[in-house]
């Protein structure tokens, strides 16, 4: 005859190990609706100057960045392309949707796939 107490206790961690396995961290990826969620930005400088961008993240390079960017309602970045040592803006490569474009600063979506963005400067 089984004691009750060792019932109770076989019982106990059975739902212990039960419960455990349906567990996920809080910071968990989402799985394949991650890229849903977010989206990256891969921001290049071509000659001297740097980049700025603002909006729903903030920050600047003079070389390269990578971006991952929650998507939401109305959140853009703005980039601001700022000519060095006797350099100007020229253009911005834009992988989607702007193809090549002189507007600066430049302003765009962050819901959707995040493009590349290349700033090219030139000497004046």
């Amino acid at each position: 005859m089984m004691n009750k107490k060792m019932i109770v206790g076989v019982l106990v961690v059975l739902v212990f190990l039960s419960t455990v396995q349906n567990l996920r961290p809080v910071m968990a990826s989402g799985g394949d609706d991650d890229h849903e969620r977010y989206s990256s930005f891969i921001i290049n400088v071509y000659g001297q100057g740097r980049v700025c961008w603002s909006g729903a993240s903030s920050g600047c390079t003079q070389s390269e960045a990578f971006l991952h960017i929650q998507n939401g309602l109305g959140n853009t970045l703005t980039f601001t392309a700022t000519g060095t040592n006797g350099y100007r803006f020229n253009y911005y490569d834009i992988s989607s949707p702007a193809g090549q474009t002189s507007v600066n600063p430049y302003t765009l979506s962050t819901d959707g796939a995040g493009p590349y963005i290349s700033a090219n400067f030139a000497s004046t």
